[in-house]
Order: C-alpha cells, then sequence, then structure tokens
C-alpha cells in the first residue's frame, strides 16, 4: 500500500472565517503600492500566540484534507483533526513535507491562473 496525503489551499473567504472563529482583531493600514504609487488598505490580522496557535491548528485541519498513513508497524492512522494536530506539531519531517507541498500546490494554481490569463486575452 502506497501512503499519500490530499491536500488543499486555504481561500481568503476560508482565512477569514478562521480569524473571525478566533476572535482575530483585524487591523487596517493605508499603504502605498509600489507598482501603481496609489494608495490602498491592506487588512491585515492582529494575533496573540494563543491565535497563532489556533489559526496553525484550523488551518491544518482544513489544509490536509485526507490521507493514508501507517505508523513504522503498519497500523492505520486515522485521518482526523486530533491527528493532524498531533503529527504538525510532533514531526517535524512530516511538517515540512506538508509546507513544501502546500507551496507547490501554490505556485501550480498560481501558473495555471497565468496562463488561463494568457489565453483567455489571445483568444
Amino acid at each position: 500500500n502506497k501512503e499519500w496525503v490530499e491536500l488543499r489551499l486555504i481561500n481568503d473567504e476560508k482565512s477569514k472565517e478562521i480569524h473571525k472563529a478566533i476572535g482575530a482583531k483585524i487591523k487596517k493600514e493605508l499603504v502605498k503600492d509600489k507598482e501603481t504609487r496609489q494608495m490602498q488598505y491592506v487588512r491585515d490580522f492582529e494575533l496573540t500566540e494563543k491565535q497563532i496557535a489556533q489559526y496553525d491548528e484550523e488551518a491544518w485541519d482544513y489544509q490536509i484534507y485526507n490521507w493514508e498513513l501507517v505508523t513504522p508497524k503498519k497500523k492505520d492512522i486515522e485521518c482526523n483533526r486530533d491527528n493532524k494536530i498531533l503529527l504538525m506539531r510532533k514531526e517535524p519531517r512530516f511538517k515540512a513535507w506538508i509546507e513544501s507541498c502546500l507551496e507547490e500546490l501554490s505556485k501550480e494554481i498560481t501558473n495555471i491562473k497565468s496562463v488561463e490569463s494568457e489565453n483567455f486575452l489571445n483568444g
């Protein structure tokens, strides 16, 4: 049996939902866009250490959608919130691998959107 992990990215709407659920305070700043040189509001969230940990846990639970993993003794590891958090907190290689995969997934989606945009513009 092959082990696998199914991942998904957090979109802006889901991120806002998580921030709201953990009680994060929204901070707005007026900043100058380097490309357009126009002023625009940038929204960010002020998080306590506890809220950062809560956000991480919610994000991991959402992003790690499903898996088929086994222990070194070949016992199945159930894909549930507690096990996702446990592996991400206690297994640095697993966490680094998941973060690397999410980064690659994000790049791939950006590339696909770029190609689709070019194709749309070129007819």
